[in-house]
């Protein structure tokens, strides 16, 4: 127990650090204009005044406390919930020639390639706390665009996008547990994360055991153990103590072992996760997971339900790592209002999956 939290609090120590980097960058690089951004949509309506915009034009504030969504330039969050950024045929076509030639080079060393898109806050709470002065152009979005092409013209590719099923657990919230996502903060919190992780279970291993670890994820109780700031708060510049988002914490007693390590060569955030279980629900693979930073949220699930895992960021993909970890599965995670960056995987070396 003890040594599970220490490697937990270094764990989190290291987001932590992450975080405050982010607020360093955030006061020296500016954010664009999100009175530009949603105006950008005056096809679907005539934006009123009834939106307010926090900080450095970088936050929107929810119709009720504590919500807030970001619609800065990190990304395309906000022209993705109103459906303002489609992409053409063009850019569909070489966005999947890339995630196909990963599957195939993965393929000839013997991985299985799973694409997940971690579905933005605003796909999920958007229709509950977004001011309604925001529009939403009718028709799919571009997540739901691409996810409808690639399962015409490259079916071959499995794709994770747990939106709906979100959108159903949010209907249905255990006793004492408000939300799924972060109210104050871009993230889900652990719960809407154990949601997705029961998701990518089933997509990771279509068998019984699949589903046998993502039934043992889904009893698992949750607590309120407090409040916490969110990274919103702090591009919002909002110090209101009510802002603050509420976090639950698993109920439980892990049983994986873990590793962690920062290679010399890496930045310091780059934290490489090793982790094993005996839990007798794991799944018994190998899963390789390279994301961005709702890969935290899924950390501990991927830990406990995977026999074997490695967790990596995605900004440092290490084709050359994965060679060398002989995963069964590689996942590639990406949350949806950064889906236009699958043009370049960072650290994608065709080379290092071609040695025998």
């Amino acid at each position: 127990m003890i040594r599970h939290l220490l490697e937990n609090t270094l764990i989190r120590a290291v987001c932590a650090a992450l975080r405050i980097a982010l607020i360093f960058l955030y006061f020296v690089v500016p954010m664009s204009d999100c009175y530009t951004l949603y105006a950008y949509a005056d096809e679907a309506a005539e934006v009123s005044t009834g939106v307010e915009i926090l900080g450095d034009n970088s936050v929107i504030r929810g119709t009720q406390k504590p919500w807030l969504f970001f619609c800065a330039n990190d990304g395309q969050p906000l022209q993705t919930y109103q459906h303002t950024n489609l992409f053409t045929e063009e850019q569909m076509a070489a966005l999947m020639a890339n995630l196909i030639s990963l599957k195939n080079d993965l393929a000839g060393q013997g991985i299985d390639f799973i694409l997940m898109i971690s579905p933005d806050k605003e796909q999920i709470y958007g229709e509950d706390y977004m001011p309604p002065a925001i529009p939403v152009l009718e028709g799919p979005s571009r997540t739901e665009q691409f996810i409808a092409y690639l399962a015409e013209h490259a079916p071959e590719l499995k794709v994770v996008y747990p939106r709906q099923t979100l959108l159903e657990a949010k209907k249905s919230l255990p006793g004492g547990i408000n939300s799924l996502y972060y109210e104050s903060d871009t993230h889900w919190n652990l719960v809407g994360a154990s949601v997705a992780a029961q998701e990518l279970f089933k997509a990771i291993d279509t068998t019984e055991t699949g589903t046998a670890a993502a039934d043992a994820l889904k009893a698992i109780d949750f607590a309120y153990t407090g409040p916490r700031a969110g990274d919103l708060q702090l591009y919002g510049r909002v110090n209101d103590l009510d802002y603050r988002s509420s976090e639950y914490e698993p109920v439980w007693t892990p049983v994986f072992r873990t590793q962690t390590s920062i290679p010399d060569s890496k930045m310091s955030e780059v934290v490489w996760v090793n982790s094993s279980s005996t839990n007798p629900d794991a799944i018994q693979k190998k899963v390789y997971l390279s994301g961005d930073s709702f890969r935290w949220g899924l950390l501990s699930y991927m830990q406990e339900y995977a026999s074997q895992a490695v967790i990596t960021s995605r900004y440092y993909l290490d084709t050359e790592d994965i060679v060398m970890q002989d995963p069964d599965v590689f996942v590639y995670e990406i949350v949806e209002r950064y889906l236009h960056e699958l043009t370049v995987l960072p650290g994608y070396n065709t080379a290092a999956l071609q040695i025998s």
